[in-house]
């Protein structure tokens, strides 16, 4: 997702140098050690996504949402702007039982919301794109890869693409 949204970057005539400190399988848990591996790099901008393996693990909202709230107010206090995106509607995922799939969307929902409010709440720009994402993967499966779970190369395409206009808004110099 990062090289496609530098080339979005780019496109604009931006320089970019891009450094991804994301770690798979992390939960927002796991935000703090990846903001104190950034640092370094004295970043204009971070795009944070989490929360799927929050909802996977069952961490509970306020926590995860907390974590990242803290993560937004470091980055941002050393001159960052941030985009976070919610976490995804679970409830689309192919191996969730039709039984379940009211539960896991609100459960996903509850999240994003908090998710929001934290964020919001911390200075980052929130892209609260869950649903739209959520209807996109439900509608076409190729966006899954074979585990069924995770996005596929066509998937991560997808999120970079509804992430893009965030990203490419909050490069702006007048939202730094």
């Amino acid at each position: 997702m990062g090289p496609r949204l530098t080339a979005a970057l780019e496109a604009t005539g931006r320089t970019v140098e891009l450094h991804v400190v994301a770690v798979p399988g992390a939960c927002s848990a796991d935000l703090a050690a990846q903001v104190r591996r950034a640092a370094p790099f004295g970043a204009d901008l971070a795009l944070i996504v989490v929360g799927a393996n929050d909802l996977a693990r069952l961490v509970p909202p306020d926590r995860a949402a907390a974590a990242l709230g803290e993560a937004v107010r470091h980055l941002r206090r050393n001159g960052t702007t941030v985009v976070a995106a919610t976490a995804p509607d679970l409830s689309w995922v192919p191996g969730v039982p039709p039984a379940l799939r009211g539960l896991v969307q609100a459960a996903s929902t509850e999240l994003q919301h908090r998710q929001a409010a934290a964020a919001e709440a911390a200075g980052a720009v929130v892209a609260a794109v869950g649903a739209e994402l959520g209807e996109a993967f439900a509608a076409e499966p190729g966006l899954f890869s074979a585990d069924r779970f995770h996005p596929s190369s066509a998937g991560y395409a997808r999120i970079a693409a509804t992430l893009g206009p965030y990203v490419l808004d909050a490069a702006e110099p007048e939202a730094a």
